[in-house]
């Protein structure tokens, strides 16, 4: 038995979810609820979290408490979101028989209630049978809508979203065999006549005893059969087929956020059920979805390396390894395919994303990791199909060692960079390069920690990321100066006007600072489930006038008025010994719906808080990075800021909310009209949350910056190269001998000294390698 959940009543309903159709799940369970007093409610949760129960009487369960934990990893590399949502179905079921209950329901977090299902309990009531299922349709649909009968021969002659089972012997060997297919087989593969679990369960009828098909138009009425039905509904919200005499029992809204149009014949249903949606849209609960990572290299797994799992054990029938650590699997996506000899994801890639093949194609340049890394760079959106951090990471470990940076810590000289007395904003970045314990025989490559800074060094290239203070100051910059880098690459313009400006230092590139999707374990907030969260985050270490937190403050109460239905948060850090926080808290004090919390700035509470937020807010005066800004961003958060700083870099009409304005009223005024449009619209029509998340792993990750640093010094190397260089050096060799012939003619032994004093002269200034523009 799991802590905190009593078993009680005989009957129990439930669904399965990810953290992202949670409000899905509370919006069907409200429904149930007025109708089932009797049962017990779960809900089965893909992905990790901090509570087993949900007021007021929802207990949840997670999958990793379910199955053992090879089984979790393999169905989540094996199955893409929706496959392996619904491969754990026999799973749950046999958890809650397990618990003692007399019949279980399964119930899609896209159905709506409208009365008890007492057909249902009719049917259980009478002994004579162990389950219940309900087909798609019960008569044929036209051509015009879907595909026709068609669509039932690919997804299956009866709909999931609704399962009854009673407690018996035989639903328990008919689950025994499900989760058996389910294993490996719960896909969406027309090929082979496979539509996740709908498919298998066309067998049920025919396999096993006492499985009743319920032919009734008021159970599973959906966008695909609602054509032969007029929808009728009274002043109470409640919906009848035909007839008044026809009540519903519940409506399936699936897909309700894609298509409207799939819904001509229930329009009015659809209105109903997206209002009922509303009431659910502010929920931010306590789970996360699972991180998808091969220890090995922190590799990433996108959609490409799923489809490539499924290769992989179908071909090798690889079924008992771990494919999130050093295995089999991984040593197949580092292989190349035998055909075309590309590397397998990018042979995976092109036949996802065929217009990536046909482009890069068209380009004329060769198929390799680098040039297909360049055009998803910077010319094609892959809509998340295809992630960049993996597949610059799968490029880096592709590098011959000779080819590698050496790493090298200079104070302990240790490889391990996490010595270091100081941690750089670089050093996420610098740790996705293609790194070895060993160095290099021909081309010199090394990575250098020092206290204040990092130093790369590939071939003559020498570069400095020095380490920048919470202030935007800069550590050594008088070494630096005196370091005769070839650049110094620092995070933003002021980080680079400073160094010209202050220290004369001209040699300056700005590469952006690196963001790292955090991870980290839920808190309690003490927040409520059902308010739209705004947060403020204040870094008293930073110039208060700079970050204005009085605007931010003005604009949440300008858009919500006294409204109670919204929260502010601010977030103080460095407040220990801070002048102004006295300033912040006044400024605070007085609205019951504004709360001031103290944390750190990396700490699992201000996460929390971040978590929790529907909508970041910052009408800052200036801002140098914008790091935390990003990294909200990757969390998949609204962001409303100023465009005042080095955020505007990465922040645009699609991913954000830019605050235009040279005066803090005008910015008030523009920020509290967005914070109303997104309350507004949450979580329904908006897909900026996406997007946010793109931009940033796309252009900001460590592997993105990385290899950012990559293309530097390969510019660099390039110029180098260039046939100056070449006309230089030869010109140094003809001077050389030059000298030692005139050397040689030489009578005296003190003119012979004193020239061969000039020409050392010569040697050194030759050795600089020349000013190239």
């Amino acid at each position: 038995m799991l802590a905190g959940i009593e078993t009680k009543k005989k009957q129990v309903l439930f669904t399965i979810s990810d953290a992202d159709y949670a409000p899905m799940s509370l919006t069907m369970f409200e429904s149930v609820r007025k109708h089932y007093s009797d049962a017990d409610l779960f809900l089965f949760v893909i992905g990790t979290g901090t509570t087993n129960k949900i007021d007021p009487d929802i207990n949840v369960i997670y999958i990793h408490d379910v199955i053992d934990e090879l089984d979790l990893k393999q169905r989540l590399a094996y199955y893409l979101a929706v496959e392996s949502a619904t491969s754990f179905r026999p799973d749950c079921f046999e958890l809650l028989f397990s618990r003692g209950y007399e019949r279980a329901v399964y119930l899609d977090p896209d159905l709506y209630f409208f009365r008890r299902m007492t057909e249902v309990d009719e049917l259980f009531d009478s002994g004579k049978i162990n389950g219940v299922i309900t087909p798609h349709a019960l008569k044929s649909i036209s051509d015009q809508t879907f595909t026709g009968d068609r669509t039932f021969l690919q997804t299956g002659i009866y709909n999931m979203g609704f399962l009854a089972l009673k407690n018996s012997p035989e639903s328990l060997r008919l689950l025994a065999w499900w989760r058996g297919k389910l294993k490996w087989s719960c896909i969406i593969d027309w090929a082979k006549g496979l539509f996740v679990d709908q498919k298998w369960v066309d067998f049920l009828p025919s396999f096993f005893d006492g499985i009743h098909i319920l032919r009734s138009p008021t159970y599973n009425l959906a966008p695909w059969n609602s054509e032969h039905y007029e929808l009728l509904s009274n002043e109470k919200g409640e919906f009848f087929i035909d007839t008044f005499d026809a009540p519903v029992t519940f409506i399936h809204f699936s897909g309700i956020l894609r298509s409207k149009d799939h819904f001509l014949h229930m329009l009015k249903a659809y209105s109903f059920y997206l209002e009922r949606l509303k009431k659910h849209r502010l929920v931010k609960l306590p789970f996360v979805n699972y991180a998808l990572r091969c220890k090995k290299d922190n590799l990433f797994l996108d959609r490409i390396c799923t489809f490539l799992y499924k290769e992989h054990v179908g071909r090798s029938g690889d079924v008992k390894s771990d494919p999130f650590s050093e295995g089999a699997f991984v040593e197949f996506l580092h292989s190349h395919d035998g055909q075309t000899g590309l590397p397998v994801y990018i042979q995976a890639l092109f036949e996802v994303l065929p217009d990536i093949f046909k482009q890069v194609l068209d380009s004329r340049e060769s198929i390799d990791y680098d040039n297909v890394i360049r055009f998803m760079n910077w010319s094609f959106d892959y809509d998340g199909v295809a992630s960049l951090e993996t597949i610059i990471q799968l490029r880096n470990n592709s590098v011959p060692a000779s080819r590698r940076f050496r790493l090298v810590n200079a104070t302990s000289g240790s490889i391990d960079p996490y010595v270091a007395n100081t941690e750089s904003a670089y050093q996420s970045a610098v740790l996705s390069l293609p790194l070895t314990q060993e160095r290099a025989k021909k081309n010199k490559r090394e990575v250098v920690f020092k206290d204040n800074r990092i130093e790369i060094v590939s071939g003559r290239s020498r570069i400095c990321l020095p380490h920048i203070g919470e202030a935007g100051e800069i550590l050594g910059a008088d070494q630096i100066k005196s370091g005769r880098f070839t650049e110094v690459w620092v995070p933003n313009a002021s980080s680079a006007d400073l160094l010209k400006g202050k220290f004369g230092i001209e040699n300056v590139w700005i590469v952006p600072r690196p963001i790292k999707r955090p991870l980290f374990k839920l808190q309690d907030t003490g927040l409520p489930d059902n308010k739209f969260v705004v947060l403020m985050r204040h870094d008293f270490n930073v110039s208060f006038v700079d970050q204005d937190p009085v605007s931010s403050i003005r604009a949440f109460q300008r858009a919500f008025g006294n409204g109670e239905n919204a929260r502010l948060v601010c977030v103080a850090l460095n407040s220990e010994c801070a002048e102004q926080y006295g300033a912040l808290s006044d400024a605070f004090a007085g609205d019951d719906r504004l709360s001031l919390v103290r944390a750190a700035a990396d700490d699992d509470r201000y996460y929390s808080y971040l978590h929790r937020a529907h909508c970041i807010l910052s009408l800052h005066q200036k801002m140098d990075s914008g790091c935390a800004l990003a990294e909200a961003m990757s969390l998949g958060k609204y962001v409303v800021a100023s465009a005042a700083g080095d955020n505007a870099t990465f922040m645009n009409a699609e991913n954000s909310f830019l605050v235009g304005g040279v005066s803090s009223a005008t910015r008030v005024s523009s920020a509290s009209k967005v914070l109303v449009a997104i309350y507004n619209e949450l979580e329904l029509v908006d897909n900026r949350k996406k997007k946010a998340r793109q931009a940033i792993q796309k252009k900001l990750s460590p592997n993105s910056i990385g290899w950012l640093m990559q293309e530097r010094l390969e510019e660099l190397a390039q110029t180098s190269r260039n046939p100056f260089v070449a006309f230089y050096l030869k010109q140094k060799r003809k001077l050389h001998r030059s000298i030692q012939k005139r050397m040689r003619k030489m009578p005296d032994r003190k003119y012979r000294h004193q020239a061969a004093a000039v020409s050392q002269i010569w040697f050194r200034r030759m050795n600089r390698p020349p000013i190239l523009e």
